[in-house]
């Protein structure tokens, strides 16, 4: 499993005069950033698959696709609520009495 490394908007402003004659350095940064959280979002999956689930990749593969997609679809729905939860617990922490 490689690193994923987090698009730096520096490195696309740096090398705007030189690279980039038409301007859109902002859009291929935002793109390059998108492919990024989609690839660290599938990274988590297969992370919780193995560790959380107990699938190995066999297991997997011998998965209907149907299957596999409301799993992830399910699996994505429950990181979007502990998010929410985490947040409503700082909110409330916050909070003054």
């Amino acid at each position: 499993m490689s690193e994923l490394k987090r698009p730096n908007i520096r490195d696309y402003m740096e090398n705007k005069e030189e690279d980039d004659v038409d301007g859109d350095w902002y859009e291929q940064y935002a793109a390059d950033t998108e492919i990024y959280m989609q690839q660290q979002k599938i990274q988590r999956f297969q992370d919780s698959l193995r560790q959380d689930y107990g699938i190995d990749d066999e297991t997997w593969n011998n998965t209907p696709d149907k299957m596999k997609a409301i799993m992830v679809e399910l699996h994505n729905e429950a990181e979007k609520h502990n998010y929410l939860m985490e947040e409503l617990v700082c909110w409330k922490d916050n909070m003054p009495i």
